[in-house]
C-alpha cells in the first residue's frame, strides 16, 4: 500500500461487532470496541493522487482505529471491559 495522506473514512458498514482492541499509545490496556465489519477510506498518495481502499475484518478495524487517532480519539474513549493485561 502506498504512503497515504489525509485519510478519511468514506463508508462504514451497518454490520458491526464488538472486537478486541489494544493500542501502543495506552499499553498495556485492552478492551472491546464496537466497530463496523467493513470500512472504506479515501486518501491521497505521495503524488497527490486521490485513491480509495475498502477493507473488512482486521484491516477495517485498523482503518477505524487509526482514523480515530487523527481525530484525537483513543480506543479507551469508547471501549468496554478495559483492563490491563501483562505481556509475558
Amino acid at each position: 500500500m502506498p504512503k497515504t495522506f489525509n485519510p478519511k473514512i468514506s463508508k462504514l458498514s451497518r454490520d458491526k461487532e464488538w472486537m478486541p482492541e489494544g493500542c501502543l499509545s495506552v499499553r498495556p490496556l485492552y478492551g472491546k470496541t464496537w466497530r463496523s465489519k467493513k470500512a472504506t477510506v479515501v486518501a491521497y498518495d505521495e503524488d497527490g493522487k486521490k485513491f480509495q481502499r475498502g477493507a473488512s475484518g482486521l484491516l477495517a478495524q485498523i482503518f477505524q482505529h487509526e482514523t480515530d487517532h487523527l481525530n484525537g480519539i483513543l480506543f479507551i474513549d469508547h471501549a468496554k471491559d478495559v483492563k490491563e493485561e501483562k505481556l509475558s
